[in-house]
């Protein structure tokens, strides 16, 4: 049981101020408590005038934090508090002078029973607290598992496919302008390696030896003036003479043109290459053209003697 220390005027007018700061702040002892970190009775001993709970420098310590905290109360007025409580515990020191061991009380201990009931609660709460973190990704996880498993995947684009047809004839060619390129030159057969030997002559005249055909050499057309571009244009056919009814003629116009057909979906595919300005390209085709082409401007486009308009697009579908 604690005694009321009386005849001390600075303790009693403290914690008259302690009180009345805490109720116009409207804060309950609780949370004055839980603010200072001091036990909720303490707290309750300071504000009633009784501060023979502890000793005192255990009291004063505890009054002083809970005056700073509230703002109460100067310098002065805590050093005459700390002077009052000293003058106290001396007092009852003396008083207990007089007793004998099996009468005097042990001082007070530390309740210990408090602190270690939060700590053993904040340590629940940190494990509660990761338990509900690992359920909480093993869930994401597993959510975000059974999205990628049942997201539907893409289709393919849609390519024609390289399949092989016997009765497509599609045939691609150069077109080459007789009037602007020079006659081939035969070369010259080689020498055979066995002398021959002189036949006998023989009343019955040779049969004519026809010479070897010449061997085609493809000449692209030079970029001549539209004067100039009308003649291979009167030199080529734009209408199928196989049963194809479709006709595509490419002209190129500039140099490193990338052109690369495929007919009637992949039923004879062309392999993309690099032509020269001037050439000429001869498609045929039963249905229609799949047509790749790396400089769009640097082409003209046929469909059956039809001029298409110029295009900024490298794929073209023609039917």
């Amino acid at each position: 049981m604690t005694e009321k220390v009386s005849g001390s005027a600075a303790l009693e007018l403290i914690a008259r101020e302690l009180k009345k700061a805490r109720m116009e702040r409207e804060l309950s002892i609780e949370d004055i408590s839980r603010l200072i970190t001091v036990q909720k009775n303490y707290v309750e001993k300071i504000e009633e005038g009784e501060f023979g709970f502890l000793s005192g420098a255990y009291v004063f310590a505890y009054l002083k934090k809970y005056a700073q905290h509230v703002g109460v109360g100067d310098a002065d007025t805590l050093e005459r508090c700390r002077k009052e409580l000293q003058l106290s515990t001396a007092l009852k020191g003396d008083g207990a002078a007089g007793r004998s061991a099996s009468e005097r009380v042990a001082p007070p201990q530390k309740n210990l029973t408090i602190p270690r009931l939060r700590l053993r609660r904040s340590r629940r709460l940190l494990f509660a607290g990761a338990a509900a973190l690992l359920l909480l990704f093993g869930a994401l996880y597993l959510f975000g598992s059974a999205q990628v498993a049942s997201r539907p995947s893409p289709p393919p684009p849609s390519y024609p496919a390289a399949v092989a047809v016997d009765d497509t004839v599609a045939v691609a060619e150069q077109i080459v302008d007789s009037l602007v390129t020079t006659p081939p030159v035969p070369a010259p057969a080689p020498a055979p390696s066995v002398p021959v030997q002189p036949k006998p002559l023989s009343l019955k005249a040779p049969a004519p030896v026809k010479p070897p055909a010449p061997k085609t050499v493809v000449v692209p057309v030079p970029v001549v003036s539209d004067q100039g571009s009308a003649k291979w244009k009167d030199r080529i056919s734009f209408s199928p003479a196989s049963p194809n009814r479709k006709v595509l003629v490419v002209h190129i116009l500039g140099d490193n043109s990338w052109v690369k057909v495929i007919a009637d979906d992949s039923s004879q595919v062309y392999a993309g290459a690099q032509f020269k300005s001037g050439q000429v390209l001869r498609y045929e085709a039963r249905r229609k053209f799949w047509v790749n082409i790396g400089r769009p401007g640097n082409v003209e486009i046929f469909l059956n003697g039809k001029k298409l308009q110029p295009t900024t697009s490298r794929i073209l579908i023609l039917d």
